[in-house]
């Protein structure tokens, strides 16, 4: 038996670190004089150990930030400033030169500090030439914690932080004790695109980042997009924080490829960022299969629908970790909240989901954006070459489908693009606006083989009443199913899509192809909702190339399909009620799976 020894267990215990310091803070006294602090440098000069100061909610003028900076030259231990909210009322060169002044102290003592903190204090790029030298000594090469929100720092004082911080880490590399801040706090700055992209050098060159805080920077997605180059170089970030900036749905892009190289994020707070659903649709794609460490998401008002809403909601099902994901404030509509509601009782923390005081539908949204209202991805660019790039990518990307009509304005080309004319049978899809509604309920014409089959007809007879199972009721919906149809529809026993519309061969080949190709777009109109919906349209989109390919009707495929999506446009006026991204999405995940050439190069040539 081995013998116990409280000696040796001693020496294995952690070393616990006990933190004194002094505290001056919130007591509102005006400090102009080096006579006015003398008993805070008394209490400096008395004091053998000083871990932290804090001097914040006192205003303080140059001769007694001078006093107390020739106090702390005997403290080398120093590692916390504290000092938030101490230059109230003080002119614009006082904050320069008593920052000079308490810096100066530090240096003298060499000390290394940890924490730097001196937020709300009017710095502006004026005040940064107090700090500038003290970034770059050896007294920040340990700095762990910087902590500038509400600093009015402009982009030039952004410009300025970036170049001390970078300067003074690769002073520390030469010094070969390498800068390693974790936390980095400068909201409410306005940093602009012009700071942000500075700050993103800054981030890109430090590394070690665990938590960043911009909210509030006016920072749209042209600095968006040089900040997520910065963000993924820190592998390790843990909160990302970006709240009230205009993020919109190409700073969404960028933001969501970021996620791929963060993957220990806990917390996002994106909310009220214009991300909209667009964004939400990005966002729920990068997010849907990792990051099992998130606990927190933040998307409130962002103007997000329902299906963006369900899209993320589906998303969180399986975060183990998850303790808030709030959607409040969005254009969720009624139905979207409930359908949201049902799907997080299966996620692992049901009670993460927020509840929602703040909820619009999409329309009245919509109504009030025409009003004059913000809520636009263009409200701003103070850069005319990043307003005409916007505006270009409008045009390309036709990234506004709320409306998802084929007959959209946004139509890249025409029917003309194909050379081979439709003709005959082929032009079954354009006759008349009559042959172009959804297949109608059928007459049942075997009973052994399906509850309900017949033939799809254009007349206005009425069907007998029929009982139908949820595939039929799915596919004979004359309007796009909801979400619970689909669900329903591939829980039922003994039928599924395929076997359904394989069914109608038995009628004629139109009938075929038309159950065929809308109950793929009825599943496709889905597939930003639900994972299962998106597989089972994959599938769907597969058989139908596969049909295509083997009667030799290729175009035919590629024109219905563009036309009823918005890819192109046919003079017969045909409208749909098909949400165009849904069913573009789910498209171009079955065209990657294709190999048929020809099929790939008309899809490619419409810019799918």
């Amino acid at each position: 038996m081995s013998q116990f020894n409280l000696g040796n267990l001693a020496k294995e215990l952690p070393t616990i670190q006990y933190e004194t310091g002094l505290s001056f803070e919130d007591r509102q006294e005006t400090w102009d004089k080096a006579s006015d602090v003398q008993y805070v440098v008394d209490d400096l000069t008395n004091s053998k150990v000083v871990h932290y100061l804090k001097l914040g909610g006192n205003t303080m003028g140059v001769p007694a930030a001078e006093a107390i900076g020739n106090a702390l030259r005997c403290h080398p231990e120093f590692k916390k400033a504290m000092w938030p909210n101490m230059f109230t009322r003080r002119l614009i060169d006082e904050i320069p030169a008593a920052l000079k002044h308490l810096s100066n102290g530090l240096m003298f003592a060499k000390a290394q500090i940890t924490v730097l903190d001196l937020s709300d204090n009017a710095l502006g790029p004026n005040g940064m030439v107090g700090l500038e030298d003290l970034l770059k000594s050896p007294v920040c090469y340990s700095l762990q914690e910087l902590h500038l929100n509400n600093c009015g720092l402009g982009a030039g004082g952004g410009k300025m932080l970036s170049k001390a911080i970078i300067e003074g880490h690769e002073n520390s590399l030469r010094a070969g004790t390498p800068m390693q801040m974790k936390v980095f706090v400068a909201g409410r700055n306005r940093l602009e695109n012009e700071g942000a992209a500075a700050l993103a050098q800054m981030f890109g060159t430090l590394k070690t980042l665990e938590q960043i805080s911009l909210p509030q920077n006016s920072i749209y997605y042209v600095g968006f997009d040089a900040l997520a180059k910065g963000f993924r170089e820190n592998t390790n970030l843990h909160v990302l924080n970006v709240n009230d900036n205009n993020i919109g749905r190409k700073g969404a892009g960028y933001l969501a490829e970021l996620f791929a190289f963060i993957p220990k994020i806990r917390e996002i707070n994106f909310g009220d960022c214009l991300v909209k659903t667009d964004g939400a649709y990005l966002f729920a794609d990068a997010l849907a299969d990792d990051h099992k460490n998130l606990e927190v998401l933040d998307l409130s008002f962002n103007e997000i629908n329902g299906e963006g809403g369900i899209c993320l909601a589906n998303a969180m099902l399986n975060k183990p970790n998850l303790k808030t994901f709030n959607l409040d404030g969005n254009v969720l509509g009624s139905d979207g909240l409930k359908t949201i509601i049902e799907c997080m009782k299966a996620a692992i923390n049901p009670n993460a989901f927020v509840e929602v005081e703040e909820n619009e539908s999409e329309n009245e949204n919509d109504s009030q954006n025409n009003d004059g209202e913000e809520g636009s991805d263009d409200i701003y660019d103070s850069n005319e070459e990043e307003e005409e790039e916007e505006e270009e990518d409008d045009d390309d990307d036709d990234e506004d489908n709320t409306d998802e009509s084929s007959n959209a304005s946004a139509y890249v080309t025409s029917v003309s693009a194909f050379q081979t004319p439709l003709s005959g049978e082929e032009n079954v899809f354009f006759q008349t606006p009559a042959s172009l509604n959804t297949p109608t309920k059928p007459k049942p014409i075997n009973q052994n083989q399906l509850s309900a089959t017949a033939s799809i007809s254009a007349d206005n007879d009425k069907s007998p009443d029929i009982q139908l199972n949820a595939v039929e009721e799915f596919c004979f919906e004359l309007k796009p199913p909801s979400l619970e149809m689909f669900l329903k529809a591939i829980a039922t026993p003994d039928m599924n899509f395929f076997n359904f519309c394989e069914s109608f061969k038995e009628l004629s080949e139109k009938d075929y192809v038309d159950i065929l190709y809308y109950t793929t777009l009825k599943v496709a109109n889905l597939s930003r909702q639900s994972v299962e919906a998106l597989k089972w349209a994959v599938r769907l989109f597969k058989i139908c190339f596969k049909h295509a390919t083997e009667t030799g009707k290729e175009n035919i495929l590629v024109v219905f399909f563009a036309n009823k999506i918005g890819l192109i446009e046919h003079d017969c006026g045909i409208k749909t009620e098909y949400k165009n991204d849904a069913c573009r999405h789910a498209l171009k995940e079955a065209v990657k799976e294709t190999n048929n050439e020809k099929i790939i190069m008309h899809f490619s040539s419409l810019s799918l």
